[in-house]
């Protein structure tokens, strides 16, 4: 006997497989197989101790000899039941021999030599236990009185009930008699034929419903219209030490009438309770909102039937809820609210909506405290060709887009030493490896006297460390600082001396679904261009020379800095602020920001081959 208990009343089962051989007598004798031995399995799951427990004969034996008109021969078995439920018990009757069957191999026939393989067998009774009747040719039955008339046993889908208590048993138990008959002719081939019968005894136990924790994860967050191959965990107070199988259980999902199969993986009953992992059906959805959806876990061998619910929430991607920067599109920046453009020496006076707790999006009235959306997400590029993947700082400014406001950490150099190629984006938000041919042909630096060309990885392409930075908030030294010539910057597509003035290159280095600000010149793109956010910071879409504008782009929340540019692989004029755009100027030479102390200037030029800073913005 085996006990588990738990705190609360549950249900208690046991399970006897009993093995019922046929010899039939001809030209031989075929002495009887054990083909299963008795395996008394009890269940006790209640602080209260109750148990139950049934117990038969683990092999009945019986021999006859056939004749042409047919045979019939009897034999019986006691059934022994225990519990101490005050409630009483049921006591179930079921079999199932065949693994594969089909209608002409029904699971709860007698197969010659013990096996449904076998193309010989006798066929269970063709009446039910509610309507005993005689046996027909080569047919087998049971009933619990002792008369002529015999039912089928049930299939294990369909167990039937044969007897119940409402009271606790004695410390005997309970005594039910089992009459067995087969009715054979002389056509059915000499041998043995066996099956195996479960007795199941149920403590009658009414609590049948799962609790609340019963279905994991109870509830699921869908960004797409259609929810598919997604699994649950069903785990119910069903405990038991009995293996089950897959078909043994069922589970529904959705509303009476309108029931889907949620398609069984794996059952487990190795904690002691039953648990089921099954996938959900495919549900389709036209509308944002929550569905509750109830979860019915059957086991038909018991009747027994758990019930809980699960929602499923259809939720739109939105500023809050992703978590990479390939998540990110125009669409979900626009989904949270736009900034003013108040600018801050220090952050204290800027709340970014990511630590503003309960959700208010207004802006004091004197603007002292205005509200910037900020979110930290990774980009899930490997950045270095060792796996790392860095993370960047999210704002969505006054321009009404969002930035990065981290300068891009995208080792070309460390990847191209590890055996890998960066990966571009373009501007739809698909992606494309920096593969050696594209880039040895257009990457590298321009002599007018050997027109000369290096690999992406040239002197002005690379990171550099122990460099000098310069912002508002004070000096900066010691740091380590990205910089890309533009034709590393726009991955490969923007050669030194194919593009046309103002021609805005499609593709970047920058994460899948953002890409380098423009310059302004770009009459498609203005919206998205360093113009545009000088413009809502500054007011200008090109030159200021006001003495303090350079600062506002320093301050929160823009948060630039000046780390200068590099020529012929060192730090050149690192007071200047350089941030590359995908727009050329000519064949030579790519617009980019620029701004120094005394000026800023959002429609600037500068030399192709030199390496600048990167900040992406997010668009598709």
């Amino acid at each position: 006997m085996v006990s588990r208990y738990r705190r609360r009343l549950a249900n208690s089962f046991s399970i006897f497989s009993g093995a019922f051989i046929f010899s039939i007598m001809a030209a031989s004798i075929f002495a009887p197989a054990n083909l299963s031995n008795a395996d008394v399995l009890i269940f006790d799951v209640s602080d209260e101790g109750y148990t139950a427990s049934v117990s038969a004969t683990s092999q009945l034996d019986l021999e006859l000899t056939s004749t042409p008109t047919g045979t019939l021969a009897t034999t019986s078995d006691t059934i022994n039941i225990v519990t101490n439920n005050p409630e009483g018990y049921k006591l179930y009757v079921s079999m199932d021999n065949a693994i594969d069957y089909a209608s002409d191999k029904p699971g709860n026939a007698l197969y010659k030599d013990g096996t449904s393989t076998s193309t010989s067998y006798i066929a269970p009774s063709s009446s039910s236990i509610s309507s005993p009747a005689a046996l027909g040719t080569n047919e087998w039955g049971f009933n619990t009185v002792d008369d002529s008339t015999f039912a089928a046993v049930p299939l294990k889908s369909n167990p039937e009930i044969i007897s119940t208590s409402d009271s606790a048993t004695t410390a005997e138990g309970d005594d039910l008699d089992i009459y067995y008959g087969v009715n054979v002719t002389s056509a059915l081939p000499s041998g043995y034929y066996s099956g195996v019968i479960n007795y199941s005894v149920l403590a009658d136990y009414s609590q049948e419903t799962a609790d609340s924790a019963g279905i994991y994860p109870n509830s699921i967050t869908t960004e797409t219209s259609t929810l598919q191959s997604t699994d649950i965990t069903i785990s119910t107070n069903f405990y038991t030490n009995r293996t089950f199988e897959n078909t043994d259980i069922t589970v529904t999902v959705g509303e009476s009438g309108q029931e889907q199969t949620c398609t069984i993986k794996e059952v487990s009953t190795s904690e002691g309770h039953l648990e089921a992992r099954c996938t959900l059906p495919s549900f389709t959805y036209n509308a944002e909102g929550t569905y509750t959806y109830p979860v019915t876990l059957s086991i038909p061998e018991y009747s027994k039937t758990y019930t809980n619910t699960l929602t499923i929430k259809y939720e739109l991607p939105n500023f809050w809820t992703i978590t990479t920067m390939q998540q990110m599109t125009p669409e979900i920046c626009a989904t949270v609210y736009t900034p003013t453009n108040a600018v801050s020496m220090t952050d204290t006076n800027i709340i970014t909506l990511e630590r503003y707790n309960n959700g208010d999006y207004t802006v004091t009235s004197d603007n002292s405290s205005p509200l910037v959306p900020e979110r930290t997400l990774l980009d899930d590029r490997d950045a270095d060709g060792t796996g790392t993947k860095k993370s960047y700082k999210v704002r969505k400014l006054a321009d009404g887009n969002c930035w990065m406001v981290d300068n891009l950490e995208y080792d070309l150099l460390a990847l191209y030493n590890n055996g890998k190629r960066g990966i571009g984006s373009r501007n739809d938000g698909s992606t494309f490896e920096m593969t050696d041919e594209n880039l040895a042909a257009r990457v590298g630096y321009y002599t007018t006297t050997a027109n000369a060309r290096n690999y992406v990885i040239n002197p002005n392409t690379k990171p550099l460390t122990n460099i000098t930075r310069y912002s508002y908030l004070g000096d900066v030294t010691g740091q380590t600082e990205y910089y890309y010539n533009w034709t590393a910057a726009t991955a490969g597509q923007g050669s030194q001396r194919d593009a046309t003035d103002g021609v805005s290159i499609d593709g970047s280095i920058c994460p899948a679904g953002w890409r380098l600000p423009t310059n302004y010149n770009d009459t498609t793109n203005q919206n998205i261009s360093w113009g545009a956010l000088t413009n809502a910071y500054l007011g200008i879409t090109h030159y200021t020379a006001a003495a303090t504008d350079y600062q506002i782009l320093e301050q929160y929340p823009i948060s630039l800095y000046r780390a200068g540019f590099v020529d012929s692989g060192s730090q050149g004029n690192a007071a200047s602020g350089d941030y590359w755009s995908p727009t050329a100027n000519d064949d030579f030479y790519g617009h980019n920001l620029y701004y120094y102390a005394s000026y800023v200037d959002a429609q600037s030029f500068g030399d192709k081959y030199d390496g600048l800073q990167l900040r992406c913005v997010a668009s598709r």
